[in-house]
């Protein structure tokens, strides 16, 4: 009975599809779609601003350049701050980093390894910014 019921409904609709008259766009239907996209897509290009500026990056190294000068200024290595709380202090640089890190010795062929290393890390960077333009 479904299976009948079908067929019906699919001869019906045939016959419908048959009266209907096919319709058929405009001449300028293709032109008229593609002017309305044609506005539509604007590119917006953003320009790449860095998040710390050349200025800022300046500020910093002079700033830790002007640390270090400070720290290896004095002919006695030591560097005694001008307030009243802090007169008793002195700070002897060569004697913080020789406690800082104790000595390691490094044969040739490790060093080679590192500065190898480090100059095909710094050509990688140099060449991925060239190939995508960042």
């Amino acid at each position: 009975m479904k299976d009948n019921l079908d067929d019906k409904l699919d001869y019906l609709s045939s016959n419908i599809m048959k009266e209907i008259p096919l319709e058929s766009p405009s001449k300028n239907f293709t032109n008229a779609v593609m002017s309305v996209i044609d506005m539509s897509v604007i590119e917006v290009k953003s320009e790449y601003k860095p998040l710390i500026s050349n200025l800022a990056w300046g500020i910093i190294g002079f700033v830790f350049l002007a640390f270090f000068a400070i720290l290896f200024q004095n002919d006695s290595n030591s560097i005694s701050f001008g307030f009243e709380y802090f007169n008793t202090i002195e700070f002897n640089a060569q004697q913080f980093i020789s406690n800082l890190s104790p000595k390691i010795y490094l044969s040739n062929i490790y060093i080679y390894a590192i500065v190898a290393t480090i100059s095909l890390f710094i050509g990688q960077i140099i060449f991925i910014a060239n190939r995508y333009s960042l």
